[in-house]
C-alpha cells in the first residue's frame, strides 16, 4: 500500500489574498519581513491589528485602500508616515491604539474633526507625533471616550516637568473631560518628573511622602483635581473646578457624602494646595506628631 502524500505546504499569509471579504485581521508575533501591500487591500475590513509583526514595513498610507476600516491596533511594527494620511478614514475610524512605532509622526489635531472616533491611544515611544491639549476645542474629538497621548503631545505625557505648569495642564484637561465623560484619560493620574528642578527625595515614613502625583476627584456632580502620594491621608486640598451643588440641587446629598469621604485624605497636607519644597517638606513632617498605627489603610495607586 503506498503511503498517502503529504500535502505541499501552505503560506496562510499569502492565502489571505483569496479572502476578498476578509472583515477582522489580528497577525501577532509573526515573523514576516518586508512589505505585504496585500494585506491592505481588503475593501471590507472593519478591524486591523498588527502587534510585534517582525519587521514588516508599511505606511499609514497605505489605509487609503480599506475604506470601512473602524478599529486599528498598532504596537511595534515597522510603520512609518503621517497621521494626516489617515483623513480618507475620517468617516469610519473609532478606535485608534498605537504604541511603538517610532518612524510615525504627525499631529493629534490632524485627527480632531474625525466625528466617531472614540479612543485615540497614541503613546509610548512615538515622540514624532506632536501636539498640545491645551489646544484642543470643545468641537474638537467630539465622540472621544478614551484618550492617552504620547511624549511629544504637550500635556499628554504621564510625567510632568513643573508643579507651577500643572495647573492651566489640569483646566485644559478637566476642558475635554467635562464635555465628555470622567473616565475620558487613559492613566488616571500623572506623575512629577524625577527630572524636574522641583523632586526631592524623601526617606521618611511612606506616608509622609511628597505628594508628587496629580489626579482627577469627583464628589456627586462635582469634578475637582488635587496633589497627593497615593496613601490615604495623603493628598493636598483640592482644587474644586466646578462650583458647590446648593442644598436644593439634585446630587447635593451625594456631595456631601463624597466629599466627605475626600476631605479624610487630607491629613498631614492640609491646607495646602501643592507639593512643599525640600525644605517646607522636612519641617512639616519634623513639626507633626507621627503615629504609624494610627494611620488609615492604604489607597493603592500608581506611584
Amino acid at each position: 500500500m503506498t503511503a498517502p502524500k503529504t500535502p505541499p505546504p501552505i503560506d496562510l499569509l499569502y492565502s489571505l489574498e483569496n479572502f476578498h471579504g476578509l472583515r477582522h485581521l489580528i497577525i501577532k508575533g509573526a515573523k514576516l519581513n518586508g512589505r505585504y501591500p496585500f494585506l491592505f487591500l481588503f475593501p471590507q475590513l472593519e478591524s486591523l491589528e498588527l502587534a510585534w509583526a517582525g519587521r514588516i514595513q508599511w505606511n499609514l498610507s497605505d489605509l487609503e485602500n480599506l475604506p470601512n476600516l473602524k478599529k486599528m491596533r498598532v504596537v511595534g511594527t515597522k510603520c512609518s508616515g503621517s497621521l494626516g494620511s489617515l483623513r480618507k478614514l475620517r468617516g469610519t475610524l473609532e478606535e485608534l491604539s498605537m504604541a511603538q512605532c517610532e518612524e510615525v509622526h504627525g499631529s493629534i489635531h490632524d485627527l480632531a474633526g474625525f466625528p466617531h472616533l472614540r479612543v485615540l491611544l497614541v503613546s509610548a515611544n512615538m515622540p514624532g507625533v506632536i501636539g498640545d491639549i491645551r489646544n484642543i476645542s470643545e468641537t474638537d474629538f467630539l465622540s472621544i471616550q478614551k484618550l492617552d497621548l504620547g511624549e511629544g503631545v504637550y500635556g499628554g505625557n504621564r510625567e510632568m516637568g513643573r508643579i507651577r505648569d500643572e495647573e492651566p495642564l489640569m483646566m485644559a484637561r478637566y476642558r475635554l473631560m467635562k464635555k465628555r465623560r470622567f473616565t475620558l484619560f487613559e492613566n488616571s493620574r500623572w506623575r512629577l518628573s524625577e527630572d524636574s528642578e522641583d523632586y526631592f527625595t524623601f526617606h521618611g515614613h511612606h506616608s509622609q511622602r511628597p505628594p508628587f502625583l496629580v489626579e482627577f476627584v469627583q464628589a456627586g456632580p462635582r469634578i475637582g483635581w488635587r496633589w497627593t502620594n497615593a496613601v490615604s491621608g495623603g493628598s493636598c486640598e483640592v482644587h474644586w473646578l466646578d462650583p458647590q451643588p446648593s442644598p436644593p440641587d439634585p446630587g447635593f446629598e451625594r456631595y456631601t457624602e463624597e466629599k466627605s469621604r475626600k476631605d479624610r485624605d487630607v491629613g498631614l497636607f492640609r491646607g495646602y494646595l501643592e507639593p512643599l519644597t525640600a525644605r517646607q517638606h522636612e519641617e512639616l513632617c519634623d513639626s507633626t506628631p507621627f503615629n504609624p498605627g494610627a494611620l488609615p489603610g492604604v489607597s493603592y495607586g500608581w506611584w
